[in-house]
């Protein structure tokens, strides 16, 4: 039996810029809160840091 299968992602890279966070890198993605949770889980990031200059790929549902 397959597994479920998974909704196709496109990965697009994202570098940080010096007054970004997590919130408004989400917002501008996913235009909710909702995105902060899917960045920070396919990047394996601990909290809610990034920093300038940092590229995180963000996964968006084709």
């Amino acid at each position: 039996k397959k597994k479920q299968e998974e909704k196709p992602v496109r990965v697009v890279q994202h570098t940080v810029g010096p007054e970004e966070n997590l919130y408004r890198i989400s917002m501008k993605y996913y235009k909710n809160r909702s995105g902060e949770e899917k960045i920070r889980a396919y990047n394996h990031l601990k909290g809610n840091s990034v920093y300038s200059g940092q590229v995180l790929n963000i996964p968006l549902e084709n």
